[in-house]
């Protein structure tokens, strides 16, 4: 597991600094040069919009985030844009190559691809396209171990994982038990893992560590759940505690 020491160097920023007290939305320009400012990494989700682009957005739909209808896969980039997320900043849905040109490898950045059905493809290419002659260190994450597998045909220079979880997530073979974290690892030819602090500790991320493989456990939102992982993993996704 040459040259992945990136994964375990530094924490990584859940969505970026964000904070809702602040104005601070999730997976924001002003989350993301937070993060850059206390010199930790970046975790971040992308999802396809309906032309094809990667747009930095967590859920389906727009709602929660902008206040507005819709869905992320029935939009198009440019009109994504317009909508300004929550928060007391002017930011924006913005798509990945511009959210990369902004971090400009100054820290390492996880991004976590979200089921797009029919889309996934064309989410691929896109994430593929822009991390082309990206010189930071990065990779690719998801739930659903068809994405690493993509990746691992397709562009087996980026870093790709699997996140797991043992609450039920429908994806791969024997999703939620240690043999079906197995198969789907081997299916996607993950290099690392990302796993449900929820799920700490588990018999399959402390075989994997035996193995070398990284580790990784998300959502990591106070002291004592910043014990429990290091207790069971190297390195976290964390969120700020907020009131």
């Amino acid at each position: 597991m040459t040259g992945l020491s990136w994964l375990t160097d530094k924490p990584f920023a859940h969505r970026g600094l964000h904070h809702a007290g602040k104005g601070i939305a999730e997976n924001s320009l002003t989350a993301f040069r937070g993060a850059i400012a206390q010199g930790v990494g970046i975790e971040l989700d992308v999802r396809a919009t309906a032309d094809g682009e990667a747009v930095v957005f967590h859920d389906v739909t727009l709602e929660r985030l902008t206040g507005a209808p819709g869905a992320v896969a029935t939009s198009t980039a440019l009109g994504l844009k317009a909508h300004r997320l929550f928060g007391a900043h002017d930011d924006k849905i913005e798509t990945l190559p511009g959210v990369l040109s902004v971090i400009r490898g100054q820290v390492p950045v996880l991004i976590e691809m979200k089921d797009c059905g029919a889309q996934n493809t064309r989410l691929c290419i896109a994430v593929r396209r822009a991390l082309e002659g990206y010189s930071g260190a990065a990779g690719i994450m998801s739930f659903n171990p068809a994405f690493p597998k993509w990746f691992a045909k397709h562009a087996p220079g980026i870093t790709r994982g699997l996140v797991t979880s043992d609450r039920g997530e429908n994806y791969g073979l024997f999703a939620g038990t240690r043999y079906g974290h197995r198969r789907n690892m081997r299916a996607a030819r993950a290099q690392f893992l990302a796993h449900d602090l929820l799920s700490l500790p588990s018999s399959f991320i402390r075989a994997m560590r035996g193995k070398g493989v990284p580790t990784l456990s998300w959502t990591v939102r106070s002291e004592a759940d910043s014990q429990k992982a290091r207790d069971n993993v190297d390195n976290v996704i964390f969120e700020l505690e907020t009131d």
